[in-house]
């Protein structure tokens, strides 16, 4: 069980995210800089899962210097995706009000890309963490990464508003 030590700094994160995506619900405002603070907040993010994994990791030396040189290649990779995943976000609080069927069709299939390409980025760096860490700390490592993930996803999924039907 994760301890409560990584629940607190989940619940940092998630309060973090609360913030950052606090122009979530300003549907149809203005959203200056909305690629800036998506950045800004994956940063913190960034840190905030760091500090986490240090604290439950519980890596050797050895292991360590391994690790964070893997794990900051596989940061890099999801950090590129989430990017566009928020340039997908800026595009639907754009189109909220009218979304049309091409907006829409464009969002759904970047979502499916995007998923995609995080699934088989998770499968490349499996092989890569196998070769430096025994397989407890490869599968505690997912089982973290799967929980964080969880507590980013659902505080941001419950900022974004459903899409409004078309009136018949």
């Amino acid at each position: 069980m994760i301890s409560n030590r990584v629940s607190r700094h989940a619940l940092a994160c998630a309060c973090l995210l609360m913030f950052a995506s606090a122009t979530v619900a300003q549907t149809g405002d203005a959203l200056v800089n909305f690629e800036n603070r998506a950045a800004a907040a994956l940063d913190i993010t960034d840190k905030q899962r760091r500090v986490v994994l240090a604290t439950e990791m519980q890596l050797t030396p050895d292991e360590r210097e391994a690790f964070w040189e893997i794990y900051q290649e596989y940061a890099a990779e999801f950090r590129a995706i989430s990017l566009e995943q928020a340039r997908d976000l800026e595009t639907f609080l754009r189109n909220y009000e009218n979304m049309d069927e091409t907006v829409a069709n464009e969002l759904i299939r970047n979502y499916f890309d995007q998923e995609k390409r995080l699934l088989k980025s998770r499968e490349k760096y499996l092989k890569r963490f196998r070769r430096v860490l025994p397989e407890q700390k490869v599968m505690r490592f997912y089982q973290i990464d799967n929980k964080l993930n969880a507590v980013y996803e659902y505080e941001l999924v419950m900022r974004i508003p459903l899409i409004p039907l078309p009136q018949n």
